[in-house]
Formats: C-alpha cells, sequence, structure tokens
C-alpha cells in the first residue's frame, strides 16, 4: 500500500513539475510596440519586424537594458519571397535567462543617416516558473 501511495505521488509530481517548466514563445510584430511583457524564465521571445534592407535600411537594436535575457542567435532576415527588392521580415530572438526587468530598442534606419524610419520598444519582466501557473491541475 504504501508502495502504490509513493508511485502515485511521484508520477503527480513528475507532472506538475514537467508543465509547471514548459516554455511558451512570445512572438511580437509591430503591434506589440511600447508594450510590456512577463515572460517566466526559460520562455523565448521572437521579435519579427517587417523591412526591405535593399532599401538601406535594417533593424538594429539601439539600446538593451538589463541581463535577464540572452540571445541564441544573432539577428536573422527572411524575404518574404516576393523576387529580388519585395522585403521580408528581420527576426530577433532572445530567452528569458534570469528573473528581473529589462527592455529592447530597435530601429529601422540606414547606417549612414542619424533619424530612423521606426523604431520598436518592448519591455519585460521576467518571473520564476510556479505551480499556480499550471493550468493542467
Amino acid at each position: 500500500m504504501k508502495f502504490l501511495l509513493l508511485v502515485a505521488f511521484v508520477a503527480l509530481s513528475a507532472a506538475c513539475f514537467s508543465s509547471a517548466s514548459a516554455s511558451k514563445t512570445w512572438t511580437l510584430t509591430e503591434a506589440n510596440n511600447n508594450t510590456n511583457i512577463t515572460p517566466t524564465l526559460g520562455d523565448t521571445i521572437v521579435i519579427k519586424l517587417k523591412g526591405n534592407p535593399t532599401t538601406g535600411h535594417k533593424w538594429i537594436i539601439e539600446c538593451l537594458s538589463g541581463d535577464a535575457v540572452t540571445f541564441p542567435s544573432p539577428r536573422t532576415y527572411e524575404n518574404n519571397g516576393g523576387g529580388h527588392g519585395s522585403g521580408g521580415t528581420f527576426t530577433f530572438t532572445l530567452n528569458a535567462a534570469e528573473p528581473g526587468h529589462g527592455s529592447i530598442f530597435l530601429k529601422y534606419a540606414r547606417n549612414w543617416t542619424g533619424t530612423p524610419a521606426n523604431t520598436f520598444l518592448v519591455s519585460w519582466h521576467n518571473t520564476r516558473p510556479t505551480i499556480a501557473e499550471n493550468e493542467d491541475m
């Protein structure tokens, strides 16, 4: 009987902790400009912004505050498939690595001009996962 209770407890504990630690991907676009998000540690923040490097414009990091995120990969660019000069999407990927606050300010500009054509700002407060976040229980 004690053995069955122990097995049940271990199974329930494993289910709780595996669900509580499941990470989420936050996909942000121009519609999320000037917003605050609350990712949990381990979550991924993906920022996807439209642009066209053939015009000389690129999305670049103007300012990154806080040390609560890491960059698992550099900025990427994917053409939308409409042919040369048609534009596409710049992608920045961050991971919520530590508890804390931070923000990223991006500008869409040409390297040789000081005035950006567009800007993007998002702030975050990374939190630790809790059992209460488990919606399956």
